[in-house]
């Protein structure tokens, strides 16, 4: 007996300004995890008809639009920004499955890294699944923190429930009718309250707690473990900051109320400072400006250990989205001589694609193919009026989709809204990597093409490449174009003699020696390691770099016995090695981000904050921290009477004390430079803990004779912070002989990597290399860290204090401060 395998639903929503998150979302599900999940639910918030249209030709994407009956709740029940529809979609979306079914919501601002299965079991086990926010450095944080006054009323939350950690339901998953359906009820019914859910998410007057010694004893009480809470929400609320209202508070709530499991945010939503602007931007301003800087090399933060990028717009990768399509095969038609014979009645019962001029064939023959493809600008033109016929006609004809340059617009600016084309430019801009080469022709990128539409199994017929360059009849009439004079019947470059006729402009075959061949060698280097099963049905064919194979054998192979289960293992094993496929691309990405070129890889993480747009640039340079930086950034320690750095002497651990009073940002990152260690083995056995022996996050590098130690706090930064540098020699050395001399210290807002490298920070390097011809050709050379050192050097203030501190066993006196 056969057991029941339970439904797996994910289901989302977005609007017109967020469908290129949703996108995201989509094609990271079905590049990590195509054969786990049942299909994705799409709530349209407001989509155009082409997205719409977009969508619906998505494979796995079902489109659910909300009931009429929502539009009385009240009017900005369905405005994108408030996020109230999302407990009615969270609990609508389990509608029609049965009980054990498995259902999870995904923001549409979330791509999946790792196979989402990993979610599913825990939903499994647990019947219910929230993250986190202990990606941030200030977790935990609650959700008194968070909750609007009046929102805290209606929700009837107790103390403890306003003290419990705040979740984050940019993902939330349960098992229909289990053990949490009361949960996802009620918060159905309290999504519904408007006093509950519309406030502003970034208000203009945040609350800031000012606490006395006994409010602050009296804070840190209520947060200890198994303590009773039973305190007055007035009273409470002078104890908290509040940041401003989060509709997640619903469901943060209730899970405390239930009693409800939640997992870990690094893992599950991990998110970084850019994402975490980015959500800024989209409240303030639009998802459409956040596309503006979104890049697939945006994983600052991210490693191989997180399952799920929460990005809100910043990433961006299409790569291994499929469209719904009959099957796994496809046909390339070209239009060699070869397919004079072939038997088309045969071929057309698969998907195909057909190209450039051959739609004479198709119009005489009746007999259309099931997409269009057209790379060549020149033949492009010369044929635009019947290929917008192609495409105005496309539901008499049955060709699905058109495959063009975006010239075709200037043309037909009224076309731009069409779904059924895809431009190349498009694609190319969207970072899908198989596209990106110099030598396009119209063939081997209708290989590329199938790639993209999801067919796995491709077969080439009709590339023979053996093209007699000036056929009868052509005669050159500008650059290399040429037009057909009169026209010819007997045309030995193609399938049937009408393929030219007069009038029609285009290329010579091959304007650059061997185009065609080199092109399609290209192409096949570029999916060298992708699991696609490609064949060349012409033996003859001077395309080389695939399989040979006849249509006969094809034809004989797909009509034996037993075919259909055949294929179906084809595919489910295709899918397998397509995830590791993607998974080996991304972990090459994350590589590579991460550099192996040492002070390529300081200045990326650490000093690089480079941006794509002038007014981006503006903004961020507009925060004046440069004085702020650098008053309390790169010192010589013994100059600084204790605020800045202190060692200890001899083989105590050294001690080094931090304090941010003068920073004016939320997260920092911490860079230690140190010149010189009298015990050369020390950074060898270095670690560093905190005042409370937490094990602290850090990198240490070497450079030019110096190393630098990168310290990621989790701090507030108007607090006194104490960090200990320990080491151990490994072996007996005099007392004299241990300890530390550090000559900087660098104190700069979290560092964010946004694609191209170029030292735009806070520290206004570029503005130092602007005037100075040597430092952008060191800039050019990655010579960025030593750039930023000069720089250093030459801006940081020199200030003496009077005093006299120890550093490893010895004592220095100063000149006092101005003398």
């Amino acid at each position: 007996m056969l057991e029941k395998v339970n439904n797996r639903v994910i289901a989302t929503a977005f609007d017109e300004k967020y469908f290129n998150q949703g996108l995201n979302l989509i094609a990271s599900l079905h590049r990590t995890s195509f054969n786990t999940f049942e299909r994705i639910i799409v709530y349209p918030l407001g989509l155009s008809t082409k997205n719409i249209e977009i969508l619906n030709s998505i494979d796995k994407v079902e489109l659910r639009y909300f009931p009429e009956t929502v539009n009385s709740i009240f009017d900005e029940f369905l405005e994108p920004k408030h996020r109230a529809y999302k407990s009615f979609v969270i609990q609508n979306m389990a509608d029609g499955l049965g009980s054990g079914d498995s259902v999870l919501w995904m923001d549409a601002g979330l791509s999946c890294l790792e196979d989402i299965e990993c979610v599913f079991s825990l939903i499994e086990e647990y019947d219910f699944f929230i993250p986190d926010h202990d990606d941030k450095e200030s977790w935990p944080f609650y959700n008194i923190n968070f909750t609007h006054p009046e929102a805290v009323k209606r929700l009837k939350a107790s103390s403890d429930e306003l003290l419990a950690p705040h979740l984050c339901s940019c993902l939330v998953g349960y098992k229909v009718h289990g053990e949490f359906q009361a949960l996802i009820d009620q918060a159905a019914e309290l999504g519904k309250v408007k006093e509950i859910v519309i406030w502003p998410k970034v208000p203009n007057e945040k609350f800031k707690a000012k606490l006395n010694k006994d409010m602050q004893r009296k804070k840190n009480q209520l947060l200890k473990q198994n303590t009773k809470r039973n305190i007055d929400f007035e009273e409470l609320s002078k104890l908290f900051d509040y940041y401003g209202h989060r509709t997640q508070a619903i469901y943060s709530i209730l899970a405390s109320r239930y009693n409800a499991p939640s997992f870990s945010g690094k893992i599950y939503r991990m998110s970084n400072d850019i994402s975490s602007n980015a959500s800024v931007r989209n409240w303030k301003e639009s998802a459409i400006d956040t596309n503006k800087i979104s890049s697939r090399s945006n994983l600052d933060a991210i490693d191989e250990g997180v399952k799920i990028y929460h990005h809100r717009g910043v990433y961006h990768n299409l790569d291994g989205m499929r469209f719904k399509r009959n099957n796994d095969v496809i046909f390339i038609l070209g239009n060699g001589p070869s397919l004079r014979d072939a038997p088309f009645e045969d071929i057309f019962e698969f998907d195909t694609i057909g190209m450039n001029a051959a739609y004479r064939f198709w119009d005489e023959k009746g007999l259309y193919p099931t997409y269009y493809c057209c790379m060549d600008t020149v033949v492009l033109e010369s044929h635009k009026h019947e290929i917008k016929r192609l495409i105005l006609e496309k539901s008499e004809n049955g060709i699905k989709h058109f495959f063009l340059r975006k010239c075709f617009l200037t043309w037909y600016p009224e076309l731009v809204d069409k779904s059924c084309i895809t431009y190349l430019e498009d694609i190319v801009e969207q970072e899908y990597s198989m596209f990106d080469m110099d030598k396009v022709t119209t063939g081997s990128y209708s290989l590329l093409w199938a790639i993209y539409l999801g067919y796995r199994r491709v077969n080439i017929l009709g590339v023979d490449l053996d093209y007699v360059e000036k056929v009868e009849g052509a005669e050159l009439i500008k650059g290399r174009i040429l037009e057909i004079e009169k026209d010819n019947n007997s045309n030995p470059n193609y399938f049937f003699d009408g393929y030219q006729a007069k009038g029609d402009k285009f290329n010579p075959p091959n304007p650059h020696p061997n185009l065609h061949v080199r092109s399609w060698n290209k192409v096949a280097n570029s999916i060298k390691d992708f699991p696609v099963d490609v064949k060349n049905l012409n033996p003859k064919s001077l395309v080389k770099d695939f399989e040979f194979s006849t249509v006969t054998e094809f034809l004989k192979s797909e009509r034996k016995l037993g075919k259909e289960y055949e294929n179906i293992a084809f595919h489910s094993k295709q899918v397998l090695l397509e995830g590791n496929f993607w998974r080996e691309k991304f972990l090459q990405e994350l590589s590579d981000f991460e550099s192996n070129d040492t002070e390529y890889n300081i200045a990326l993480r650490c000093l690089n904050h480079s941006v794509r747009t002038h007014t981006l640039h503006k903004h961020y340079l507009s925060f004046s921290l440069l004085d702020e930086v650098f008053n309390s950034g790169w010192h010589e320690p013994e100059k600084i009477k204790g605020k800045t750095a202190l060692f200890s002497k001899a083989s105590e651990p050294a001690k080094l004390v931090f304090t941010f009073d003068k920073m004016v940002v939320d997260k920092s990152l911490i860079v230690i430079k140190v010149e010189a260690a009298f015990c050369k083995t020390m950074l060898k056995t270095l670690h560093i803990t905190d005042q409370f022996t937490n094990t602290i996050k850090f990198t240490s590098y070497s450079y030019l004779g110096n190393t630098y130690i990168l310290i990621e706090p989790s701090i507030q930064l108007n607090e006194l912070y104490e960090y200990y540098l320990n080491f151990s020699p490994i072996k007996k050395v005099n007392e004299r002989d241990l300890g530390l001399k550090v000559t900087g210290l660098f104190v700069l807002p979290r560092r964010t990597y946004i694609n191209k490298p170029f030292p735009l920070s806070h520290f206004d390097a570029i503005e130092y290399a602007k005037y100075n011809m040597e430092a952008i050709e060191r800039v050019s050379n990655r010579e960025v860290l030593s750039l930023l050192h000069d720089y250093i050097e030459s801006n940081v203030k020199k200030e003496f204090i009077s005093t006299s501190m120890p550093l490893a066993g010895y004592r220095f006196d100063f000149l006092p401060a101005g003398g």
